[in-house]
């Protein structure tokens, strides 16, 4: 088969949670399948060097254009000019238009369930365009993957899915992460980030999707209830109170 991977902010400067999964589903793949021929759909940008080209992996780079603009025009277009016989779309949106069959990654629909405009413009403009790309995309896709069972039960039940169509394929752990047993090391990052020996650790951002605000009301009733409470940590980000 002749497969094409949407990776359409793959060689942005910060990559974020999506880009990383598929950084890493190409990596992956370039070493167990030597049979079909890929081809990966990626706009032009500062980080091209994160991913090589391989015999079966071939890296199509194009200008960068706007994300709707790329993935509703040009997409479609490369992929029907390219041949490819199944495009895999990465990051929860597809061509609306186009007869290539679709293979569609849907991390959440938690902007479909809930709209919010406490973000950026940028984020704003990203939860509507998916709110309305998504439902109208989905009856396109041959299959659908998605990081866990409660996402899957959400899909299927609020954009009326086949249960059949969604597939659970859970987010794998990057090598890179594992167990410390250096106890001078632990100690230098302690020090380094002034960390107790044991506490709570949410990863956020100002992202509305992240909740970071009810993560803090959930503690803050976690230390009314409990008599030895752990400290909350949470990573570098600016939260916006409202």
């Amino acid at each position: 088969m002749k497969i094409g991977i949407e990776a359409q902010r793959l060689f942005r400067k910060k990559q974020h949670g999506m880009e990383i999964v598929t950084l890493e589903l190409i990596r992956q793949l370039q070493k167990i399948d030597k049979k079909n021929e890929y081809i990966i759909f990626v706009k032009e940008d500062v980080n091209s060097e994160c991913v090589f080209p391989t015999g079966n992996f071939r890296i199509h780079v194009t200008p960068s254009y706007s994300y709707p603009m790329w993935e509703q025009y040009y997409l479609p277009k490369l992929a029907r000019r390219e041949g490819v016989d199944l495009l895999h779309c990465t990051s929860n949106t597809a061509p609306l238009l186009g007869e290539v069959p679709l293979l569609l990654t849907l991390h959440d629909i938690i902007y479909i369930e809930k709209t919010s405009f406490a973000g950026t413009a940028y984020q704003n403009f990203g939860n509507l365009y998916r709110k309305f790309i998504v439902p109208r995309v989905i009856n396109r896709c041959r299959s659908i993957i998605t990081v866990s069972a409660y996402e899957k039960a959400k899909i299927v039940e609020r954009l009326s899915v086949d249960n059949e169509k969604v597939e659970v394929i859970y987010n794998a752990i990057n090598r890179s992460f594992k167990a410390i047993t250096d106890e001078s090391l632990l100690k230098g990052i302690r020090a380094e980030y002034n960390l107790p020996s044991h506490f709570i650790l949410h990863f956020g951002n100002t992202a509305p999707k992240k909740n970071t605000i009810g993560v803090i009301e959930a503690f803050a009733q976690y230390c009314t209830n409990s008599q030895s409470p752990l400290p909350l940590v949470i990573t570098d980000c600016t939260v916006q109170y409202v």
